[in-house]
C-alpha cells in the first residue's frame, strides 16, 4: 500500500479516474431524478414520451402566445417571425389560439395527423408603454385558449424529434443507469480515501511533503475556490437552461466543461487539507489565525502592562486611576442618554450596586490594618493579620506588619 500511495503515475491515474466517477455518479443521478419525474420506472413508454411531449408542448405555447401578444403591443415583426418560425414545414407543434369568445387568433394547423392534444390557456392584460403614444396605455384583461396538437409523423428537426430519440434510448437504460450509478458511487469512495491517504506522500522520502498549493493561507484558497465554485454554478445553470430550451449539443458541451474542471478543484481543496492535516496545526496557516494571534500579542502586552503599572504604582495614583475610569464611565453615560433620564437613573443605581460594595470592603480591609497596627503597638507582638481576604496594596500592608511583628518579636 505505501508504494502505491508514494507513486506518482497510480496517484495521477487514480484523480483521472476518480473524475471519471464522479461525472457518471453526477450524470446518473440526474438522470435517474429526470426519467423517476418522467415516470420511466412506472408506466409505459408511450405514458413517457406524453409526460416529455407535454412539457415541450407547454415551452411551445408559451413562445407562440407571447410573440404573438407582444406582437400587437410592441412590434407587428413579432407575428411574422412566429409565422417563418412555426410553419408546418419547420415544426411539428400545431396550435390553435382562440380568444375568450372561441373566434380563432391565430393558427398553424390545417388538420395534419396528430399524436397528442393538450390545451393551454393564458390571461394578460394591464399597462403596458405604447412607443407610437409615448404613454401607458391600459388594456383591459382578456383570457387566451390554445389548443396544441403534436405531428404523428414529427418529420421537423425540433425538440419533439430530438427527445423521441432520447425517450427511446432513456427507456432502454433507465435500469442500467441505477447500477451504474451506484457503482460508480462505490469507486469514487474508495478512490477518494486512497487519495487522501496519499496526500503529501513522495516516493523514497518518509514523511509528509507539501507542495505550493499547501503552502498557500488556507483560508486564502477556500476564498478563490468558493469563487470558482460559484462561476461553475452560474455556467452550469446556463448549460441546463440551454439545454431544456433547444440548445442541447451546446449545454452538454458546458455541463461537461464545468464537470471536468470543477471536480479536480475539489479534489485539489480535499488532499491539501489532508495534507495540512497529517502535517498538524492546519489553522496556523491562515490569514485568519495570523492576524487573530496579532491581536492576541497586542491585548497580552497592553494586559501585562497595565498589572505591571498597577503594581508599581502608589495607592494614591490607584485610586485616583479608579476614579478617572469611574467619572469617564459617568460621562459618557450621561451624555448618551441626556434625552432619556429613565436610562440615567437606571445605570445610576447599577453604579451605585457596584461602587458601594466596593467602597464597604475597602473600609473592611483599612479597619483591619487599622486594627493590627493598635494591637502591635500595644505590644502584642504574637498577632498575626489574616491576610488571604485582603487585596492589592491592603495584602502588602498585611505582611509588612506580620514581618514588623515577627522582627520585633
Amino acid at each position: 500500500m505505501n508504494k502505491l500511495t508514494h507513486n506518482l503515475a497510480v496517484k495521477t491515474a487514480a484523480v483521472f479516474l476518480f473524475v471519471i466517477c464522479m461525472i457518471l455518479f453526477i450524470v446518473g443521478t440526474g438522470s435517474i431524478i429526470y426519467l423517476a419525474d418522467r415516470h420511466f420506472y412506472e408506466g409505459s413508454p408511450e405514458s413517457a414520451r406524453e409526460e416529455v411531449f407535454k412539457s415541450i408542448s407547454r415551452k411551445y405555447a408559451d413562445d407562440v402566445f407571447y410573440l404573438y401578444y407582444n406582437s400587437h403591443l410592441y412590434e407587428p415583426g413579432f407575428l411574422q417571425e412566429v409565422q417563418e418560425k412555426y410553419s408546418a414545414d419547420n415544426t411539428n407543434f400545431f396550435f390553435i389560439l382562440e380568444d375568450e369568445k372561441g373566434e380563432t387568433l391565430f393558427s398553424n394547423y390545417t388538420g395534419q395527423d396528430t399524436q397528442y392534444s393538450y390545451t393551454f390557456y393564458f390571461e394578460e392584460g394591464g399597462y403596458w408603454y405604447d412607443n407610437a403614444e409615448g404613454s401607458s396605455v391600459y388594456a383591459e384583461k382578456t383570457s387566451y385558449k390554445m389548443k396544441c396538437y403534436v405531428n404523428k409523423s414529427l418529420h421537423a428537426d425540433d425538440s419533439y424529434s430530438n427527445a423521441e430519440s432520447w425517450i427511446t434510448f432513456g427507456y432502454s437504460m433507465r435500469y442500467a443507469v441505477i447500477f451504474i450509478t451506484i457503482l460508480s458511487f462505490m469507486a469514487s469512495v474508495i478512490l477518494f480515501v486512497f487519495l487522501m491517504c496519499s496526500a503529501g506522500r513522495r516516493r523514497g522520502i518518509e514523511g509528509i511533503i507539501p507542495n505550493g498549493i499547501d503552502r498557500i493561507p488556507f483560508d486564502i484558497l477556500l476564498t478563490v475556490l468558493f469563487i470558482l465554485a460559484y462561476i461553475e454554478l452560474v455556467l452550469m445553470n446556463e448549460a441546463l437552461y440551454l439545454t431544456f430550451n433547444g440548445n442541447t449539443i451546446i449545454g452538454i458541451l458546458l455541463a461537461a466543461f464545468v464537470l471536468i474542471t470543477g471536480i479536480p478543484l475539489f479534489l485539489m481543496a480535499c488532499m491539501s487539507f489532508a495534507t495540512r492535516y497529517k502535517l498538524g496545526g492546519w489553522w496556523k496557516n491562515t490569514i485568519v489565525y495570523r492576524f487573530l494571534y496579532f491581536i492576541y500579542r497586542i491585548a497580552r502586552r497592553l494586559v501585562l502592562g497595565t498589572v505591571y503599572l498597577l503594581k508599581h504604582i502608589s495607592l494614591i495614583w490607584k485610586t485616583v486611576l479608579v476614579l478617572f475610569i469611574l467619572s469617564t464611565v459617568e460621562f459618557i453615560a450621561i451624555i448618551s442618554n441626556l434625552h432619556n433620564g429613565e436610562m440615567l437613573l437606571l445605570l445610576w443605581l447599577l453604579e451605585k450596586l457596584v461602587l458601594v460594595p466596593v467602597v464597604l470592603f475597602i473600609a473592611i480591609n483599612l479597619n483591619k490594618l487599622h486594627t493590627a497596627g493598635e494591637r502591635i503597638a500595644r505590644g502584642d507582638l504574637d498577632y498575626r493579620i489574616d491576610t488571604t481576604k485582603l487585596f492589592w496594596d491592603f495584602k502588602k500592608q498585611g505582611a509588612n506588619l506580620n514581618n514588623l511583628s515577627m522582627g520585633v518579636s
